[in-house]
């Protein structure tokens, strides 16, 4: 069975490279996190029977043989899946550790997932439906600040303006879900907090107490990126960013406690 899947706490970017990568990978099964951004999650409750998600515990109990990743560089714990199971990570953030042997690793420098997957829907003349292109869309305007973002390129503007001018993807749904976008150091905080994140979580999982010490390295440069982006986040006039990162510093914390007191 070949499994599609993405990081926790999914936002659109997520999301939406979960659709493209199926549209890809047709004969494989997209399935949703446990935990998903509150807008997202009110999107996909809303549209869900134009989705071809299944959610984690929809998920048939065969073998998985094959694992697309997308919009994230880990490898979540899956209790079918194989080992030497073919891997494929798909993602747009800049690698933080090498990836296990055997795993190829497609990066891509748009501002987001979704622009180079839209890309490859693009060139195979796969057919979208006008939601599916809306998603698409949210992918690509959430993680590119509606395309203001420093990490924006043209590749991320010109795929928006496909799935626009040649799906219809609706701009009146994406206003209607499109929170109000993180800024740049917020977006690096976020994504910093998600690296930490996983990196904790791999070496609790395995073990790995001895490396605790570099753990502590980044939580150092956490701290400082936290103490002025948190003060942002909490002035706009949505609450969903300072929410997010106020999650992540709560789990994050309780990691480094955790992992100090049994080191």
């Amino acid at each position: 069975m070949h499994v599609i899947v993405t990081h926790p706490n999914a936002d659109f970017d997520a999301v939406a490279s979960l659709l493209g990568a199926w549209h890809l990978y047709p004969d494989a099964v997209p399935v949703l996190p446990p935990t998903l951004n509150r807008n997202v999650r009110d999107f996909i409750t809303l549209y869900q029977n134009k989705l071809p998600f299944l959610h984690q515990n929809e998920l048939e109990r065969n073998p998985i043989t094959r694992l697309t990743v997308v919009d994230t560089q880990y490898i979540p714990d899956l209790k079918n899946l194989q080992p030497g199971a073919a891997i494929h990570i798909i993602d747009h953030h800049e690698p933080h550790r090498p990836p296990p042997p055997g795993v190829i690793l497609s990066l891509t420098d748009t501002g987001s997932t979704t622009t180079l997957l839209v890309e490859q829907i693009r060139e195979l003349s796969k057919r979208l439906s006008s939601i599916e292109a809306t998603l698409l869309l949210l992918g690509i305007y959430e993680d590119t600040g509606s395309l203001t973002y420093a990490n924006t390129n043209p590749r991320d503007l010109q795929a928006a303006a496909w799935l626009l001018s040649n799906v219809h993807a609706r701009l009146d749904i994406v206003r209607e879900y499109l929170y109000y976008p993180m800024n740049d150091a917020q977006k690096e905080l976020d994504y910093l907090l998600g690296v930490i994140g996983e990196d904790i979580h791999q070496r609790a999982f395995y073990g790995d107490l001895d490396a605790i010490n570099e753990v502590w390295e980044k939580g150092e440069a956490f701290w400082k990126k936290w103490d002025y982006s948190v003060h942002e986040a909490i002035s706009m006039d949505e609450e969903s960013a300072a929410e997010k990162l106020s999650k992540r510093l709560i789990v994050i914390s309780g990691w480094i406690l955790l992992n100090s007191f049994t080191h």
